[in-house]
């Protein structure tokens, strides 16, 4: 697919890709990319091996992230995602699961901002897609509507920047604490692959 593609792609993938042309071993040429992007992409796998130990979750987040994103900042998000995403899924509660697993630095920033609104805050944090704007971000967004997915990610959106990369990690700590009756049926609904989705999740659901 690659040599042929001509729209838009990342830093990070244009970096494991041309890394990967000089590598043996294809797993080592991840970039050197401190984005939240990467590990914010973990959910199925928590989903998946959501019946596996938490140690499990966390060595096989931190694995697919550092395929193309090897630096310390985005295997810190990888296992703090994993790990928090792992004990949401089995009940714990989202303020303790926050605090036990966040990197202090990320909570401290997030508290330091909680009584502004989101577009005031996350512009102070930072709305870029580096983890030490990002990643604060996320966690001021789940601390104050931890409950509210739908005005979570509204606030999220309305924040700009790379409020995408942002609405993975939001997704997969509010998904998993709130459940997927959680989100507005109309989100759903509209979706132009909603059927097709549906049958998905359908068909997996039966063959597990």
């Amino acid at each position: 697919m690659w040599p042929d593609y001509n729209d838009y792609i990342d830093g990070a993938t244009k970096s494991t890709l041309a890394q990967a042309q000089n590598q043996t071993d294809k797993t080592q040429a991840g970039s050197d990319s401190v984005e939240i992007a990467g590990p914010a992409r973990i959910a199925p796998l928590v989903a998946f091996l959501s019946n596996s130990s938490e140690n499990e979750v966390v060595k096989a987040a931190v694995e697919q992230t550092m395929l193309t994103h090897r630096s310390k900042e985005a295997e810190e998000s990888a296992t703090f995602l994993a790990k928090a995403g792992y004990r949401l899924v089995h009940g714990a509660s989202l303020l303790d699961t926050l605090k036990e697993t966040a990197p202090e630095w990320a909570l401290q920033s997030a508290n330091s901002v909680l009584s502004q609104n989101a577009v005031e805050a996350i512009a102070k944090l930072g709305p870029a897609c580096s983890i030490s704007s990002a990643l604060p971000s996320v966690l001021y967004l789940a601390l104050k509507h931890g409950d509210e997915i739908e005005t979570a990610f509204i606030e999220n959106a309305m924040a700009g920047g790379d409020n995408c990369a942002r609405g993975l990690a939001l997704g997969m700590l509010l998904g998993a604490t709130n459940g997927i009756y959680s989100i507005p049926d109309h989100w759903v609904a509209d979706l132009k692959s909603a059927k097709c989705l549906d049958q998905f999740l359908e068909t997996n659901a039966s063959e597990d």
